[in-house]
């Protein structure tokens, strides 16, 4: 990813999460995919309750740990873990996902999320930016406890139905 397109992608993590309409200090930011960090960190600045990082490539979640390390954050966790196995926190969620998975990946991540929130009704944001994937977006439709908030530049935004 070029610098220009890097700078993009902040802008719009940035704008995105900016315009949550949630207390932050309530949520859990969970990034799947988080490559280097950049997104928690942004996450991190907005107060929220703990910003936790899901990576598969050690070198990437290396990478993380010393971007993490370097801006003094102390609620980050980033853990070295294919996202199928990841637990989500049972509080209060903003998940967030740059395209970072094929559909038969996200269709278990999104069956890990509904097991989730069967188990604890809660609040659950979902932040997926995209490339278009009909595929994907079939999935999300698939599930009766997300409700599409928006979309804007390639960005969707889903929310639990129980808000």
């Amino acid at each position: 990813m070029g610098c220009a397109t890097k700078r993009r992608a902040a802008d719009t993590c940035e704008r995105t999460i900016a315009s949550l309409e949630i207390e932050f200090p309530r949520f859990t930011f969970v990034d799947l995919g988080c490559g280097k960090g950049r997104p928690l960190i942004i996450a991190a600045q907005h107060g929220f309750l703990k910003v936790a990082g899901v990576e598969f490539a050690r070198e990437l979640v290396e990478r993380c740990h010393e971007n993490i390390a370097k801006t003094r954050i102390g609620n980050a966790e980033v853990l070295h873990l294919d996202v199928c196995d990841y637990r989500f926190p049972l509080t209060p969620l903003v998940v967030y996902m740059f395209n970072p998975f094929d559909a038969k990946i996200m269709a278990r991540v999104l069956q890990n999320l509904r097991g989730s929130y069967e188990q604890f009704p809660r609040s659950i944001r979902i932040i997926y930016v995209h490339t278009g994937n009909p595929e994907i977006f079939a999935l999300f439709r698939n599930e009766s406890w997300l409700k599409p908030v928006s979309e804007e530049k390639g960005v969707r935004l889903y929310r639990s139905v129980t808000e």
